[in-house]
């Protein structure tokens, strides 16, 4: 299991920040590409991806960062209000 946050909500009330995070579960889930989820942690939303199958392999985890990536909009989810995100796919 991994947990991310994605630093474009950083500056968010934390019910705006949870709204931010659900959008983008709801989009990524939607598209069919990936399965993520919302979680809290420590009082902060954020994603996580669980992996529990043997299958899964490195591209399906590539797949799953450039779902996240692609909803958030740009590649590797950066736009001009937005600084990198800390995701990228394996090289």
């Amino acid at each position: 299991m991994v947990c991310f946050a994605d630093p474009a909500a950083d500056g968010l009330s934390d019910g705006a920040s949870w709204e931010h995070h659900e959008a983008l579960a709801r989009t990524v889930v939607g598209s069919g590409r990936a399965w993520i989820s919302t979680v809290r942690l420590d009082g902060r939303a954020a994603l996580r991806a669980c992996v529990i199958s043997f299958r899964t392999g490195r591209t399906d985890i590539d797949e799953l960062v450039r779902a996240v990536n692609d909803t958030r909009g740009g590649p590797y989810g950066r736009t001009a209000a937005t600084p990198r995100s800390p995701l990228s796919p394996a090289r």
